[in-house]
């Protein structure tokens, strides 16, 4: 196997060779990854550590490698549902003035994604906007990932609220199922301010 290049251009990074038209081909989240690495000019990797160590996990993390040493942010990562609430308590604490969450988020994009305005998302989930990568009603932010899962969470009232499920489809997605994951995770909110 050779040697990754440890500066690759921009598109010679992330891609899965096509065996056919012996070209690249990209997910979005995969463009994302580069444009990341490019802006901030270090390893993503000291990144995750960055935020794992913000966060407080108490298990362990494991994310997907591409054979440039570039993490899988596209779903790569592995970790408990309590250290993914963990993770979304960043985001409650976005103001706090601690050094290592300031490190790892940014009050101004979270702000930007829960008012600006954005796409409303198909029915049954007509009721939220997709906003910088997040799903959003203008009061709490969530991301849905491979199999049912989901993290909501309230910065309002510091209310987090972490999902595992297990969706056995090819596509690891169902968006009726989705909705009724997300009404019962606002209504679990509601009940815990």
């Amino acid at each position: 196997m050779p040697k990754p290049d440890a500066s690759p251009s921009l598109p010679a990074t992330l891609g899965q060779m096509s065996t056919v038209r012996r070209r690249r081909r990209y997910r979005r989240s995969d463009v994302l990854t580069l444009i990341c690495r490019q802006v901030r000019g270090q390893s993503l990797l000291t990144d995750l550590e960055a935020i794992a160590d913000a966060a407080g996990y108490a298990g362990s993390f494991h994310i997907s490698m591409s054979r440039d040493q570039l993490p899988a942010l596209s779903g790569g990562g592995c970790l408990s549902v309590l250290d993914l609430a963990r993770f979304g308590l960043l985001f409650t604490r976005a103001d706090s003035g601690d050094r290592e969450t300031a490190a790892v988020v940014c009050p101004d994009f979270l702000t930007t994604s829960l008012h600006r305005p954005a796409p409303r998302l198909a029915p049954p989930k007509d009721w939220l906007r997709y906003s910088n990568h997040l799903m959003t009603n203008g009061r709490w932010l969530g991301h849905a990932g491979y199999g049912g899962q989901f993290l909501l969470v309230d910065p309002e009232t510091g209310v987090v609220c972490a999902f595992y499920g297990v969706l056995e489809n090819p596509s690891g997605y169902d968006s009726a199922y989705m909705a009724e994951v997300l009404t019962a995770l606002v209504a679990l909110c509601r009940h815990a301010e």
